[in-house]
């Protein structure tokens, strides 16, 4: 099965809560500048003040969703017959399939639902932890890795188990 895996549902979760709390903060700011402002120019700390810091949040909050819209679509995974393609930002790579050596679970810091650190060719490889169905992606390449790669069983059955889970 080929497939292209790209960056979804947690991601644009993280995304509008990211963008809700910018605007918190640009309303946090709005109360500090009326407390400032409300002594020395009365006139503008009210509705003016008001309406210039929600056009300031609204901004905020649009450029919050388009940098992590431009983000999300510059990631993307592909699953072929010759090898896992790439594509982070403007750069794309094919990993042939012959140079995954192994794979193993990162446990030191938590990083996602399923840090996976994949040796290829002599680097490190963590696949990002917003592509939806990642343990798919995960299982796909444990099945096309060499026969002869560090992978162990447990690794396999638990990238297995949790197909569609995330």
């Amino acid at each position: 099965m080929d497939g292209t895996f790209r960056i979804g549902r947690r991601f644009r979760k993280i995304k509008y809560l990211c963008a809700a709390a910018n605007v918190f903060v640009v309303f946090v700011f709005y109360f500090i500048y009326r407390q400032l402002l409300l002594e020395a120019f009365p006139n503008f700390a009210g509705a003016p003040l008001a309406l210039a810091f929600l056009g300031i949040g609204l901004a905020v909050a649009k450029c919050t969703v388009y940098i992590a819209d431009e983000y999300a679509r510059a990631i993307s995974y592909q699953v072929t017959e010759e090898g896992l393609t790439v594509v982070q930002g403007r750069s794309g790579r094919t990993l042939p399939w012959a140079g995954f050596q192994g794979a193993r679970l990162r446990t030191v810091f938590f990083q996602g639902p399923f840090p996976v650190e994949f040796q290829v060719d002599g680097e490190s490889l963590v696949l990002n932890q917003y592509i939806d169905e990642l343990y798919a992606l995960t299982d796909e390449i444990f099945q096309r890795a060499p026969v002869g790669a560090d992978i162990s069983p447990e690794l396999r059955k638990q990238a297995q188990a949790m197909r569609g889970v995330y």
